[in-house]
């Protein structure tokens, strides 16, 4: 149903009154034909990616208490969400990543040390684990260098090899 072509001669109210018409036969046509009103958007939606995505920028700019409930109740959807933005758009996320890394330097700096007086106790066994693992691998070293050593000796002594496990 097309806007008559005398529609801007009308007055307000019949402009209004034509308007909450015109709405109702398109609520009585989406709920009468649901399948056909999908496809319809589906089609616009791929025409027309640019204009979409603008109403949705402008629609979560107006709405960012609806985002977050959203969020906050569709936790698992949202980090699917992300993860295939992420995915998709690398660039993106390391410069938008960047830039707020440059103008959040303090913020940065409080959470960094939050985290480790968090995680103090835990880098802590982590370092002494790893520490100690190292030590246990430069003591099996050093007793392999030493072997080599004393076999060299030996050979050029010229006393029988000794055996070394």
């Amino acid at each position: 149903m097309a806007r008559p072509k005398a529609f801007n001669t009308w007055t307000p109210e019949q402009q209004e009154a034509w308007r909450e018409k015109f709405a109702e036969t398109q609520r009585k046509y989406r709920a009468a034909n649901p399948e056909k009103h999908r496809e319809y958007v589906r089609k616009w939606r791929a025409a027309n990616p640019e204009k979409h995505r603008e109403y949705v920028r402008k629609y979560a700019a107006a709405n960012p208490e609806k985002q977050r409930k959203w969020r906050a109740a569709n936790p698992e959807k949202f980090a699917e969400m992300q993860r295939k933005y992420r995915a998709a758009n690398p660039e993106k996320v390391r410069e938008k990543d960047r830039k707020w890394a440059l103008d959040n330097r303090e913020i940065r700096r409080e959470y960094r040390k939050q985290w480790y007086q968090i995680n103090k106790n835990r880098l802590i066994e982590k370092q002494c684990k790893y520490g100690a693992a190292n030590r246990q691998q430069a003591a099996a070293d050093q007793f392999f260098v030493m072997a080599g050593a004393a076999q060299q000796i030996s050979e050029a002594i010229g006393k029988p090899k000794q055996k070394t496990t």
